[in-house]
């Protein structure tokens, strides 16, 4: 299975699929409060749907490259996920909190910021529950022999040259002696 393209690991990861669909039903949420915002639920719909058909796919890849990288004989590493993703959530929302607190920020930001911390701790909260399901229901490993066993043929007995020349039937001496002359 080839690698999806670039665009949809991008839009189908979960630091950007979950925030989109987040906005997006926030926006559908709004639509409900105030019908005059008909165009941008039908853009947030267009965009919900473009992030999950993106995140079905990268999800086959990664289910299939997991399947993949697990008939190694070694163990796959652990996913430990975008450390500077990771770094620039941690220090970038926390900052816009305290601007936010600060007075700094006017008109549109607050929300954001008040937004982005709702997202970030719905995405950790998941992340948790995640890891809870995981750790307690493994399956055991399977056995690497198991495949070698039954992949591996028995081995045949090669003859000797002696042997393997006086097994050939006439015609085949007629043309051999025919190139010695």
């Amino acid at each position: 299975m080839r690698p999806p393209p670039i665009q949809i690991r991008i839009l189908g990861h979960p630091i950007v699929a979950m925030p989109v669909t987040g906005m997006g039903l926030f926006i559908l949420w709004q639509w409900t409060q105030h019908p005059d915002l008909g165009v941008i639920a039908i853009g947030a719909l267009a965009a919900m749907a473009v992030v999950g058909k993106a995140n079905a796919r990268r999800m086959a890849y990664v289910r299939w490259r997991r399947a993949w990288d697990s008939m190694a004989d070694a163990e796959p590493a652990t996913a430990r996920g975008p450390k500077f993703a990771n770094a620039a959530i941690a220090l970038i929302l926390p900052a816009g909190l305290l601007a936010y607190e600060s007075g700094k920020l006017d008109g549109v930001a607050g929300p954001l910021v008040s937004l982005g911390l709702l997202g970030l701790a719905f995405f950790a909260g998941r992340m948790m529950v995640r890891r809870w399901r995981r750790s307690g229901h493994r399956a055991p490993a399977a056995s690497r022999s198991d495949v070698v066993s039954v992949c591996a043929r028995p081995v045949i007995a090669v003859p000797s040259m002696t042997d393997a020349y006086s097994a050939l039937p006439a015609h085949c001496w007629h043309v051999l002696n025919s190139g010695a002359d």
